[in-house]
């Protein structure tokens, strides 16, 4: 569940803590950019590519393994390194981030529910 959760935007500032399921259901509200009550693919690329840009501390475009492990991933560097030069790219984490969408897509219709992502609805 941790990656679902990741993918909607809780990458940079969750850890295992009491309060994340708060913080589940405020990520995924910033996430829904139309306010719909479901994130669609290219809301979740934009996503994506806020926290790749929030973890890119030094500002090269790529991620070294540091930061990408300051996020709350559940895949891992190695994964996400596709052309495993030792960094990952903006293209490699979106890519790895839509693999983590599709997965979540439970029913197959191109959103994620708050259900499919483990985040109670906030209406």
């Amino acid at each position: 569940m941790w990656r679902l959760i990741a993918l909607v935007g809780l990458a940079a500032v969750v850890a295992a803590t009491p309060g994340w399921a708060g913080e589940a259901v405020r990520s995924f509200a910033e996430s829904d950019r139309n306010g719909d009550g479901s994130v669609d693919r290219r809301e979740a690329e934009r996503r994506a590519l806020e926290v790749f840009s929030f973890a890119d501390a030094d500002r090269d475009a790529y991620l070294s393994r540091e930061e990408y492990e300051s996020l709350v991933v559940d895949d891992s560097f190695a994964a996400a390194d596709a052309n495993k030069d030792g960094r990952v790219s903006t293209r490699e984490f979106v890519a790895i981030r839509m693999r983590d969408f599709d997965a979540a897509d439970t029913n197959h219709d191109g959103v994620l529910s708050p259900s499919e992502v483990g985040s109670p609805r906030t209406d």
